[in-house]
């Protein structure tokens, strides 16, 4: 879920329709008058909620570029060692 909300918060058309809903809620909200106490307050805690998110999405990415690195760890040693094995054969071979 949260890799999907921050492809889709992360988007420009997530900020397009945020700025759209403001300025119509700014402009025809007579239950919520100047200074938008409601408003303060459902963007403040959407913030909160996204803010959580993107930092879950975000250790998330973090587990996943570390799982691939271990990977990447392993097989680099496991070249290695079968390289040296090679190595060792043809120089032993070149002494025989």
């Amino acid at each position: 879920m949260s890799d999907w909300a921050a492809t889709a918060f992360g988007s420009p058309w997530f900020l397009i329709v945020h700025m759209v809903f403001w300025a119509l809620w700014m402009t025809f909200a007579v239950f919520d008058p100047y200074p938008f106490n409601l408003l303060t307050l459902t963007v403040s805690l959407e913030s909160i909620l996204l803010s959580g998110l993107l930092l879950n999405a975000t250790n998330r990415s973090g587990d996943q570029d570390r799982a691939i690195i271990e990977q990447d760890l392993k097989l680099d040693h496991h070249s290695h060692k079968m390289l040296t094995e090679i190595w060792e054969k043809l120089h032993h071979g070149d002494k025989a």
